[in-house]
């Protein structure tokens, strides 16, 4: 017998998470006083919170041969890299690097979900549907973080 995670339960709260991480980054850069300290350890954050948030997605298409992994994967290291690029400028001591990084995030992720993740989520409510899979629960991203 097969398990399908029921990962998409939780993706909205993962989703929420990861835009609350954002929207705090955004708000620390746009003060007058921003301290990088703190911005680069919430970019830290929100970095590592997309990857774990990708390697779940990751893992269940693998578990599931999903025919969309390979694409699917290459926007999630777009995603990660743009993060990752803002952090390698802030420590070359470029801070304007960061400045528009989440609006340019969320807009990354929002086409990722429009793009791949509404396939996704097809495809797994029809994995679900076949006989002899069952449907377990998993946590949100924020209980694992």
């Amino acid at each position: 017998m097969s398990t399908i995670p029921a990962y998409f339960a939780a993706n909205v709260d993962d989703h929420q998470y990861i835009e609350a991480i954002g929207e705090s980054v955004n708000a620390m850069i746009s003060g007058l006083e921003s301290d990088q300290g703190q911005v680069t350890r919430s970019l830290e954050t929100l970095k590592s919170s997309l990857q774990r948030h990708f390697i779940t997605e990751e893992n269940i298409m693998s578990d599931l041969s999903y025919g969309g992994l390979l694409e699917h994967s290459h926007s999630h290291i777009l995603i990660v890299g743009e993060v990752g690029d803002c952090l390698r400028s802030i420590a070359g001591g470029d801070y304007q690097q960061s400045i528009n990084i989440w609006p340019r995030v969320k807009a990354m992720l929002r086409y990722h979900v429009q793009r791949f993740d509404q396939d996704l989520v097809r495809h797994l409510e029809q994995a679900a549907k076949q006989p002899g899979l069952t449907v377990a629960s998993s946590p949100p991203l924020a209980a694992l973080i």
